[in-house]
């Protein structure tokens, strides 16, 4: 997979702390581990849903805001990377392992990420537990800096929920189209008479009795045409409501999608 591109066009725009860049650089594949292990969890939770490149650049400088957060209050540009190395607990957790070196003197510095729970799958929600005996600098540069751009991206989140509702919505209408398509004439019929049962006109002794068969010309055979057109016609219009409607709405809906998608991915390519 390649290289995570929003944190490397991010360093390139900002003051590098090269401890940060040192330990990203080593521990990549973790990374890209952690933003697949949120792609899995969002596929599971929204099996219905795609999941956009929003969804995953988001996903992406989440994991990596939350991450640069916990090393860089403990960091100085001016320390030595000696060693990090990325493993899985028996948990399942992402723990992270590292000797800085400050002043001719090492210290481990040791970070553990946990999916928390109850919290939004789009936002790579990871709890970063961090111990070490490194005094805190108090700097927080690259920090802000990545926080003001995933500021950027909330608000393009606008664009990427209306994607989302329209594809529910067009999910939604392909199915009900699908179901009703596979109905006979007949099937159509019993849930149209169930639903109303006026549809079904009276026996032609009926109409006699009433004295209404003279609005057929007293003629049974012109009676029965016209009943078995009236039912024709409620027929069309079940499958026009039910299934070429919905499916003509999915189509509009789907060029809406395709122009939103378009604006989206240029807002991305800005970020």
């Amino acid at each position: 997979m390649d290289k995570i591109k929003s944190y490397t066009q991010f360093i390139n725009e900002s003051n590098s702390n090269k401890i940060i860049d040192s330990i990203l650089d080593s521990i990549e594949p973790t990374v890209l581990q952690m933003v697949n292990r949120v792609e899995k969890l969002f596929n599971k939770q929204f099996p219905d849903r795609e999941y956009t490149r929003f969804d995953r650049d988001y996903a992406r400088m989440n994991v990596i805001s939350d991450l640069i957060k916990s090393i860089e209050k403990y960091t100085s540009p001016s320390d030595s990377l000696v060693s990090v190395n990325a493993s899985t607990s028996s948990k399942g957790n992402i723990k992270i392992s590292s000797i800085i070196m400050r002043d001719d003197i090492k210290y481990t510095l040791d970070t553990e990420a946990i999916i928390a729970g109850g919290w939004n799958i789009q936002m790579a929600h990871y709890r970063y537990i961090t111990k070490t005996k490194l005094p805190k600098t108090g700097i927080s540069e690259l920090t802000k800096q990545y926080n003001a751009k995933l500021k950027k991206m909330t608000k393009i989140e606008k664009i990427n929920n209306e994607i989302n509702s329209y594809e529910t919505r067009i999910n939604t209408s392909v199915k009900g189209a699908e179901i009703a398509s596979k109905l006979t004439d007949d099937d159509i019929w019993k849930l149209i008479i169930d639903e109303d049962p006026s549809s079904v006109w009276p026996s032609w002794d009926e109409i006699t009795k009433r004295g209404a068969d003279k609005n057929y010309d007293y003629n049974e055979d012109l009676f029965n045409s016209k009943r078995i057109t009236a039912k024709e016609r409620k027929v069309s219009s079940y499958k026009l409501y039910n299934v070429d409607g919905p499916r003509d709405h999915a189509i509009r809906l789907g060029a809406q999608v395709s122009k939103l998608k378009i604006k989206l991915e240029k807002e991305l390519d800005i970020i």
